[in-house]
């Protein structure tokens, strides 16, 4: 017999420790340009760059490549982001919530292609590439039980099911028997 541990029931829900914004400017006020591809970003070095709550980033279009040498952080939630690439070079940072701050979404990040993702190396047109030496951090909705067993059988064409925990899973997830 195997035992798999589980992991504790008792989801954050006071948010601490959030990444910092101080001295923050948001992401649509940095300068674009058409290197190398037509509104292109960089996060500069010592800068950081937010994308607010319920906002679609850019307005309308897309960003070309975004190169972060800085840090971006996503805020909150019902964001878009709409872009070629992203490249996450080392020392910049891509957060998304922390472990004690998670965002609870939804959050689209969409990749279109278009861009090569780094001046170097062959990675693709779209994606994103962290450096080593980069961070990439992303804390969501935090799921509890992630997995359990069924505390009775379950018959075919079911819509109800008994399980040997309680669940804090959202209606429209989808689940493996």
């Amino acid at each position: 017999m195997i035992t798999i541990p589980k992991a504790s029931a008792s989801p954050t829900t006071v948010q601490t420790n959030c990444p910092s914004t101080t001295g923050a400017v948001d992401l649509s006020t940095l300068p674009t340009s058409s290197s190398p591809v037509a509104n292109s970003v960089v996060i500069p070095v010592g800068t950081v760059a937010t994308i607010g709550a319920n906002a679609r980033y850019p307005a309308a279009g897309l960003y070309g490549r975004i190169t972060v040498e800085g840090t971006l952080i996503i805020l909150d939630r019902n964001v878009e982001l709409h872009l070629m690439a992203m490249w996450v070079k080392a020392g910049g940072a891509f957060l998304i919530g922390s472990p004690t701050c998670r965002v609870e979404g939804p959050i689209l990040i969409e990749y279109h292609d278009g861009v090569n993702i780094a001046d170097v190396g062959n990675f693709g047109r779209k994606g994103m590439l962290v450096e080593p030496g980069a961070t990439l951090d992303m804390f969501g909705h935090e799921y509890h039980y992630t997995w359990t067993r069924l505390a009775a059988s379950v018959d075919a064409g079911s819509t109800t099911m008994e399980l040997q925990e309680g669940v804090n899973w959202q209606p429209g997830q989808r689940i493996m028997l």
